[in-house]
Order: C-alpha cells, then structure tokens, then sequence
C-alpha cells in the first residue's frame, strides 16, 4: 500500500533518511486519513446546537454511531468533526491556549 502514497524514488530516499517499513506504513496511513472536518453553520438560518443535533441523528440512523462534536475555538458558527475511527482530537492545550467546546 505504500506505492500508492509514494514513488519509489520517494519511498527510497525515506528509507535512506532512517524509516523502515513499519514506520513508512504509518506514514501512509496518516496521509490517507483526515484529522478531522470543520462545518460551518449559517447561523442567520438555524443554531449551531440544532445542526449539531441533526448531525448527531443522521450519524446514528446511517452509520451506526452517535460522534463526539466539538465548537471550533476560534469560529462559534463552526462545529469540528472528528473521524470515526480516531474520535480522540486535542480538546485543550496548556495553561492559557486553545480550548474547544464539546457541543
């Protein structure tokens, strides 16, 4: 699977700068897969707590799942979706930074 991220080329100079095959696949993986999607909501027509709601419902009714969703810090009108398979996003930083609201 890693041909299909990297040419060889690129395959072998990773493999000459000190990553080996294991480290390469992950390398892969992180590439192919989306840290997360930011909705932004038009507020002038509905509430970011009703889409989040919504989001929440066709979640459940069509994958199976109900996800965590979370308020952008920086953007109210936005709500951050985290990938399924990896639900865990960084909620807060250190004393004085970035904190993001669950919803």
């Amino acid at each position: 699977a890693n041909e299909e991220v990297f040419s060889e080329e690129v395959r072998g100079y990773l493999t000459d700068h000190g990553l080996d095959d294991v480290r390469i696949t992950r390398f892969c993986a992180a590439l192919r897969t989306p840290s997360a999607t930011c909705l932004r909501v038009n507020v002038l027509r509905t509430t970011v707590l009703e889409i989040a709601e919504s989001l929440r419902d066709l979640c459940k009714t069509e994958l199976g799942y109900i996800p965590t969703l979370y308020q952008h810090p920086a953007l109210p009108e936005c709500i951050i979706l985290p990938p399924k398979h990896n639900p865990s996003i960084e909620c807060s930083t250190s004393e004085g930074g970035v904190h993001i609201s669950l919803l």
